[in-house]
């Protein structure tokens, strides 16, 4: 019997591996492809375009802390590995001698306030790909909810669109009623959501987390949010824990920790309603 023929192998075009599989890598996986070969090396380490398009192919496993020092715009560890060719924010043409506030960051973009060209305008810009966006804020005036505006970013599914949130409360009774303005990328325009949540909390909104298109508010024993992809807006309860309580992303889920005398006590939010607790 004749031995089977085998089949030529077919190769991945060139531009699908460059452009749409090897920027969606973890960092780590990327530094041994670099090792492989001298055209791999030159791609992943002195290609502009490849640093653009892993900038805008941003995961969970490659997000950095980002924060504001007194220099500019800083990054732990380190900020060759999220791409950042100028963490001085030149780019943005700050007025000289003008603070810059770091309003919040999601998946590798920033939400700033400060004076450009000139003129005090909210930006959204992307530090590694140096895109930027500066945004009308019409309660330019009032300073009370700029500061808890949430930012909604999504690279895998629309990575030319964002959408701003903010959270605009009148006290009524012995809490609080919220409302939200949302500015949407693709309209360029605020408009006032048909949603209002109320919360009997004095408390006010601390600093936003985006998880799944859904932007959260932590305030007092609640949790406000809206769905920026629905334009649904609630509250839920935290769970009982005694002491600081930190928010954070993993796995696209929000999550808040708390250490205790037992150890790291771990809450997991699912299908945006349940809480699932574990100690560490």
């Amino acid at each position: 019997m004749a031995p089977p023929s085998k089949k030529p192998r077919k190769e991945l075009p060139e531009h699908l591996i460059h452009q749409l599989l090897l920027p969606r890598l973890p960092f780590k996986c990327l530094r041994r492809l670099m090792c492989t070969s001298t055209n791999l090396h030159s791609l992943i380490n002195a290609d502009a375009q490849f640093a653009a398009d892993q900038a805008r192919c941003a995961t969970i496993s490659r997000s950095s802390f980002v924060y504001m020092s007194k220099s500019g715009l800083s990054f732990f560890p380190d900020p060759s590995l999220v791409g950042v060719p100028d963490p001085s924010l030149n780019f943005l043409n700050p007025t000289p001698s003008s603070e810059i506030k770091l309003i919040c960051s999601t998946n590798g973009i920033l939400l700033l306030y400060g004076e450009f060209r000139g003129l005090k305008s909210l930006c959204v810009c992307n530090p590694a790909t140096q895109e930027k966006a500066f945004v009308p804020d019409k309660n330019m005036t009032k300073d009370y909810g700029r500061w808890e505006m949430g930012l909604c970013y999504d690279p895998w599914e629309s990575p030319d669109r964002y959408t701003i949130v903010n959270p605009i409360f009148h006290c009524k009774g012995d809490g609080k009623d919220y409302h939200f303005d949302v500015f949407s990328s693709d309209t360029g325009e605020w408009t006032l959501s048909s949603w209002s949540v109320y919360v009997d909390t004095e408390y006010v909104p601390c600093k936003p987390i985006c998880a799944k298109g859904v932007i959260y508010w932590e305030c007092g024993i609640y949790l406000l949010w809206y769905d920026t992809r629905k334009d649904l807006a609630g509250s839920i309860t935290l769970p009982l824990m005694d002491g600081l309580t930190n928010f954070g992303v993993c796995a696209n889920d929000l999550t808040c920790c708390h250490t205790c005398a037992g150890g790291i006590e771990v809450w997991r939010l699912i299908g945006g309603s349940c809480w699932e607790g574990c100690m560490g």
